[in-house]
């Protein structure tokens, strides 16, 4: 980049920055979030400091085995601990998590602290690097837009996807999932699309593939974004087409790689994660389709939540008008997600969740259609509307920080009461760090700064012309230095699984008597009392008469195995 697009860029940068780092001061928030949050955070000890890929230890540790049961997962086939969970954002989190443990040994305070993986030593470094995932998403979106629609346009689109949608929720409130680390590898992948479109060659498309991959590998529904550089790619000839497809499909199967081998030892395929491998089956596919809810509903929909989300997809008309293949790849992905949202969970709130998580990958296109249409208006009004769509998001961002059951439903007046409850009592949230107790600010902080130079550290190395040009080759060559750690984890793991069997056999000896029950009546008592909030009576009927089928084979199934009837 030229000095002067530097300095003439430094303004938005820094308010964009100043923005992220005033909420993640307020509102940074350490802890792992049971039990999605420990799905994906358990890869890092185990692998770290067991080097294995089993479970058991860390799952116990989190107090998610009671009475030697274990909750909300199975004991798989290979005699595992399932995890539908996927290691893309553990990969992601690695460099900060072995800071962590440096950390933990350098600075005194922290040496009181167990070397388990799950410490505040550990755990800050991990929910800082998702914080700064948020952030790094936000800058792509501006470097994609700025030129095109203006800086001042790109600031709005920044403030409004940042406090207006649940990035800011899953970037600092619950950051031990994989929805901002999602939206950065997907916004990656457009970005390698769109710098590359004029020479989309085969070493172009194998980069986009191995993002991808990356993506697929954080969260599955991001595969979709495998074919987001077609729409870049101009015509050529089936030889050099084929080439550049077998390019792109070789980069995603790098990409995907660890997740396919952690798959593999976990559950005995590769692709165990989305099929699952037990009674407990992370999905619920075709059950139900919900064309309209994931959208509008207010059970977590995603304008109701999230209305500046409006702005960016009528954005999306001048995007057709100003860059066409940018629109067809925008209105893909996000019908694409529109679609698996739809149809392949039945959960279409996303059980607990602070609003439509699951459209956070589109983010990257949402900030470009925020900007596309802002940038059309009158820039007070692009202010106000931006102010007023972030109020009503924050509001129940206050409110689900204090009272607000996340996996409950509320009727648009009810959620109202909720969010004027919080309006009114808002002060108490503009504290550093409210969520941390006052004798923890000052570690958090300095585990903070000391990540955030980590993070600046290899962003500087790894910005030196050798390592940019040579991005594409560092990145395969690591990602299989990676699958080949993994392999090795997963191998060492296999000669301990028999010092677990007395747990597995015991587990698999409940599971088969419940069958995965309690997970699957905790999602239908979530549904029922939707449908009879919303007055859809005869759906109701269906969904408590599947409840009550649930119910009493669990009941049957208890009864049998405490009478000794079920063998394991």
């Amino acid at each position: 980049m030229k000095l002067w697009r530097v300095r003439e860029d430094r303004l938005p940068l820094l308010v964009i920055a100043a923005m992220w780092a005033f909420t993640t001061v307020l509102w940074l928030t350490p802890g792992i979030t049971k039990p999605d949050g420990a799905g994906y955070y358990v890869y890092l000890p185990s692998t770290y400091l067991d080097h294995d890929l089993l479970f058991f230890d860390e799952w116990a540790n989190l107090g998610l085995i009671r009475n030697g049961v274990i909750l909300h997962k199975e004991v798989t086939a290979s005699g595992h601990l399932g995890d539908h969970w996927t290691i893309g954002s553990a990969l992601i989190w690695y460099p900060a998590f072995v800071a962590g443990d440096i950390l933990r040994v350098m600075i005194p305070p922290l040496a009181r602290f167990p070397r388990n993986g799950l410490s505040l030593p550990y755990n800050v470094p991990v929910i800082l690097t998702s914080a700064l995932t948020g952030l790094l998403t936000l800058l792509i979106g501006f470097a994609l837009i700025r030129r095109t629609y203006g800086r001042f346009a790109a600031v709005c689109a920044a403030a409004g996807i940042w406090l207006g949608t649940p990035l800011l929720w899953y970037s600092l409130r619950n950051p031990i999932m994989s929805h901002a680390t999602s939206a950065l590898a997907c916004a990656v992948v457009v970005m390698l699309a769109v710098r590359n479109r004029r020479a989309l060659n085969g070493r172009a498309l194998f980069a986009c593939g191995i993002a991808a991959g990356v993506a697929f590998a954080v969260r599955p529904q991001d595969g979709t974004f495998l074919l987001v550089p077609l729409f870049f790619m101009a015509g050529d000839g089936l030889g050099r087409l084929a080439i550049r497809l077998t390019a792109l499909g070789c980069g995603f199967f790098l990409g995907a790689l660890p997740e396919l081998i952690v798959s593999e030892f976990l559950y005995g395929t590769p692709i165990g994660f989305i099929t699952g491998g037990g009674a407990a089956k992370p999905f619920a596919a075709f059950e139900r389709i919900w064309w309209w809810e994931p959208i509008f509903s207010w059970y977590h929909g995603l304008l109701p939540w999230s209305p500046f989300i409006a702005v960016a997809l009528a954005g999306f008309y001048f995007i057709w008008r100003d860059d066409r293949p940018m629109a067809l790849a925008g209105l893909y992905s996000f019908l694409a997600q529109w679609a698996v949202n739809a149809t392949l969970e039945r959960s279409f709130w996303g059980a607990y969740s602070f609003g439509q998580r699951r459209f956070l990958d589109c983010t990257i296109f949402f900030i470009l259609g925020a900007a596309a249409l802002l940038s059309r208006l009158p820039r007070i009004l692009s202010v106000i509307i931006t102010i007023l769509t972030s109020l009503w998001s924050l509001s129940i961002f206050f409110a689900a920080s204090s009272r607000l059951d996340l996996s409950a439903y509320y009727t648009p007046r009810e959620l109202w009461q909720e969010q004027a409850r919080a309006l009114a009592s808002a002060s108490q949230y503009f504290r550093v760090f409210d969520s941390v107790p006052r004798a923890m600010t000052g570690l958090v902080f300095v585990l903070c700064a000391a990540t955030i130079a980590v993070w600046v550290t290899l962003a500087t190395a790894s910005s030196s012309r050798p390592v940019r040009r040579w991005a594409t080759e560092l990145t395969a060559g690591v990602l299989t230095v990676v699958s080949c750690f993994l392999a090795f984890c997963g191998w060492n793991g296999q000669n301990r699984v028999d010092s677990y069997r007395r747990l597995i056999q015991f587990n698999r000896m409940v599971s088969s008597a419940t069958g995965g029950a309690d997970q699957r009546a905790a999602l239908l008592s979530d549904e029922l009392r939707y449908l009879q909030k919303s007055g859809r009576t005869d759906e109701a009927e269906a969904t408590a008469i599947e409840l009550r089928n649930v119910l009493v084979r669990r009941d049957e199934g208890i009864r049998r195995l405490t009478q000794g009837k079920v063998a394991p």
